[in-house]
């Protein structure tokens, strides 16, 4: 199984919010412990829980600033694409193969992996992996959750990471398709704190206080950009829940991974819950790296590329300098 990595980085001074590689400002690095079935990760500001209580796996992410949302990675529907938009929705579901529900699983926590540099804890691994699936449906099915966390920032095969992003790669395999040319959604249900408002991969709002299931709408993808995302709003203070536009996917016919795009629709259940669904064709075995993370938002800079701000940024100082020394 292939492994990719997230980090967790920020900024040295405040003219540059974020840069590639900077190390987190914190002293003691990473903090992480497991009781109760919870994995908790602790980096500066923010906590990430990880646990499978109920057998579905929950993802808590928690800024002390106030942004909390929970993440459940829910159901695995096959599915005819009838209408041809390339996603799913529900009515396209097909007959003969059930949804399959993360209730039917029973997982086994690994254990932390750790790295250390001069005792910091600069990066935490750790993998969920079915032990058992419960119930006659899809008995030769393994789905493997392995948790990346990293002290510091990094872009990994294309996919930028911004600070206090989790990433954990879903390993899917032994799938029984019903059909030789369906493809296979991945559910994940993002729940905020109340007040928080959602936008799509456009940043246009979503309205989750309305009922949209079997109404599942196709995300209009950022064009050129590896990483997409659904944000979630709450003050100043911006969740996210990213997705690759891209899978690596392996058939017995070809026995060697190749990469496949990802689509996704989302939907709510009118009670402030997005539904996303990500669609990936068929496959004997599949990678693939969701994350969740936030920023802030500056409210002098909102708006303002920050790559746009780390480039005028030196400029800034100079020019400061520069009045200094003519005075």
């Amino acid at each position: 199984m292939k492994v990719k990595h997230f980090a967790f980085g920020i900024g040295l001074i405040a003219l540059i919010l974020l840069t590639s590689g900077v190390m987190a400002d914190s002293d003691t690095g990473i903090e992480y412990e497991y009781q109760n079935g919870i994995s908790v990760l602790t980096i500066d500001d923010v906590e990430i829980k990880v646990n499978t209580f109920g057998n579905v796996p929950i993802f808590h992410y928690n800024k002390a600033a106030g942004l909390n949302y929970t993440v459940l990675f829910k159901q695995l529907v096959e599915y005819q694409d009838l209408n041809e938009d390339g996603v799913f929705q529900y009515n396209e579901s097909l007959a003969g193969s059930p949804i399959f529900s993360l209730m039917s699983v029973k997982w086994t926590f690994s254990g932390f992996e750790v790295e250390e540099e001069a005792g910091i804890t600069t990066a935490v691994h750790f993998n969920f992996t079915s032990s058992q699936i419960m119930g006659v449906f899809q008995p030769d099915l393994e789905i493997v959750i392995t948790a990346h966390l990293y002290l510091e920032g990094q872009e990994i095969d294309g996919y930028e990471l911004e600070a206090g992003e989790l990433k954990f790669d879903l390993y899917i395999s032994g799938w029984d398709w019903a059909e030789e040319d369906s493809f296979l959604a991945v559910r994940f249900d993002i729940t905020p704190s109340e007040g928080a408002q959602f936008r799509n991969t456009h940043g246009q709002p979503v309205d989750t206080g309305v009922n949209s299931t079997n109404l599942e709408k196709k995300a209009q993808l950022v064009e050129n950009k590896m990483k997409q995302q659904f944000n979630i709003s709450a003050a100043n203070e911006v969740g996210y829940f990213g997705f690759a536009n891209q899978s690596q996917i392996k058939t017995l016919a070809e026995n060697q991974y190749r990469h496949s795009n990802v689509n996704a629709s989302y939907s709510s259940n009118g009670a402030g819950t997005l539904q996303v669904f990500l669609s990936f064709e068929h496959f004997d075995e599949l990678i693939y790296d969701p994350s969740i993370g936030s920023y802030t938002i500056d409210d002098e800079t909102e708006g303002t590329p920050l790559s746009i701000i780390a480039a005028i940024a030196p400029l800034v100082v100079f020019a400061v300098l520069r009045k200094r020394k003519e005075n």
